[in-house]
């Protein structure tokens, strides 16, 4: 079997990348691999994998960076790399922004098994975990843009908010920006453009639940002031533990138009029923209404009727969150993503 090495990442938002580093760890070690930390140069395996970061300069041999978020987060890609995207569509910005023109997959997060009881007294009606940042800021900043990078972002901004799930050259829908001349102007442009969807979004689904009359539990940055119930951060493996309190758990702006999120698969680990927004991967591996509900963003307004739906009729909830959690152990967690990687490199 072959010798992994494994990046550490000095840090990571709620310690998430050491979670997911020590347990793909473990799924490779449970798959027979010999595995072990990275520690610096000389040391020699057949494969080196990075989660969410460059590997350290010091790191000489192929590497799998395995993106978290867009590609554009870590760009510029250099060395002997291969590249695993959770999004097919960030497969393809690697290439038409010309980012990375080497080997690359279609590599979806993993769940991470705290594998709670589907029961159907659980203290949480409703809790999303994520980071908060007023779209007003990123809205100000497009709007102090010199007129002609403005005229580019602002149809971007709209058009995305048009759509259910939208990617970035799409939401662009100007060829003639996609050239490497451009690429730091076009970085800097999706920055503004990804963070102003997601909190736009975010926002207009926790307001009209609050209007609704339900208050969801957050956990995470930037919350302060919400009429909702927060409480503060928590690190990865605390909120794998919130998960099994929770009896929705819901996945919002994320912005990914064709691929996954942890929530998701650790959530229903977690025994929870999930409610999460459309997109082109979630109908692929999932039935809606048999091992998650999905909404779409055009037809929002029927978001606070499936909360509704699920609280009101515990059968029901129960069924789906109890279809989510073998679902995702039957194909979603950290040893299926290994096993996918060893068949990758051969």
């Amino acid at each position: 079997m072959p010798h992994i090495l494994l990046c550490r990442v000095e840090e990571s938002q709620y310690s998430v990348l050491d979670c997911f580093s020590d347990q793909l760890k473990e799924a490779f070690v449970s798959l027979g691999c010999e595995v072990e930390w990275f520690e610096g140069e000389g040391q020699q395996g057949d494969l080196c994998i990075s989660i969410g970061a460059l590997p350290p300069a010091s790191c000489a041999m192929r590497c799998l960076v395995w993106m978290v978020d867009h590609p554009f987060y870590i760009d510029p890609f250099e060395g002997d790399l291969m590249i695993g995207c959770v999004d097919r569509t960030h497969l393809s910005d690697l290439d038409k922004f010309g980012l990375f023109t080497g080997a690359a997959l279609f590599l979806p997060h993993a769940g991470s098994v705290s594998l709670g009881q589907v029961a159907k007294e659980r203290p949480i009606d409703l809790l999303f975990s994520g980071t908060f940042i007023s779209p007003d800021f990123y809205r100000e900043q497009i709007l102090q843009l010199p007129s002609l990078l403005r005229r580019i972002a602002l149809p971007a901004l709209e058009a995305a908010l048009a759509h259910d799930a939208l990617s970035f050259e799409e939401a662009l829908g100007r060829e003639e920006l996609i050239e490497a001349k451009n690429r730091p102007i076009i970085r800097f442009l999706h920055t503004l453009w990804d963070r102003a969807v997601r909190g736009i979004r975010r926002r207009q689904a926790l307001d009209l639940l609050a209007e609704a009359g339900y208050r969801v539990h957050l956990i995470g940055r930037g919350w302060e002031g919400s009429c909702h119930e927060v409480e503060e951060p928590l690190d990865y493996a605390q909120l794998l533990e919130r998960f099994k309190e929770a009896k929705i758990v819901l996945h919002l702006g994320v912005n990914f138009p064709a691929g996954s999120h942890e929530r998701v698969f650790s959530a229903q680990l977690a025994g929870a029923a999930v409610i999460s927004e459309s997109n082109a991967y979630w109908q692929e591996v999932y039935t809606d209404g048999k091992e998650i509900r999905l909404f779409h963003w055009k037809q929002l307004k029927e978001l606070p009727a499936i909360v509704h739906q699920l609280l009101s009729s515990d059968h029901e909830r129960l069924t789906l969150a109890r279809h989510g959690q073998e679902s995702a152990l039957a194909s979603h967690t950290w040893e299926h993503r290994a096993a996918q990687i060893l068949q990758q490199i051969g």
